[in-house]
């Protein structure tokens, strides 16, 4: 993989439920360049880490307003670098 990982936070009016959360899931996993989708219903938001040689933050808002909601940009998460698992992470799953 080429480049950073960026991360995209986004407020989703009118996501309201798991079965919201799971649609904005598929649609957005539908993308290349997408490499993450975590979603919070409760929060109303998604945090999408995507590679911006692959995908823009537009067409990453274009797909949440495909499957059916509005997407806002949280303030303060504009293009974050993600870093990659495995260079001073570890997943606790």
């Amino acid at each position: 993989m080429s480049g950073d990982a960026r991360r995209l936070g986004l407020r989703i009016i009118g996501m309201s439920c798991a079965s919201c959360a799971k649609i904005i899931r598929k649609e957005l996993g539908k993308n290349g360049g997408i490499r993450d989708v975590k979603v919070n219903p409760i929060l109303n938001a998604v945090y999408v880490d995507y590679q911006p040689e692959k995908i823009s933050e537009e067409e990453i808002e274009e797909a949440v307003k495909k499957s059916g909601y509005e997407a806002v940009r949280l303030k303060g998460m504009k293009g974050r670098t993600v870093m990659p698992k495995g260079k001073g992470q570890s997943d606790s799953r």
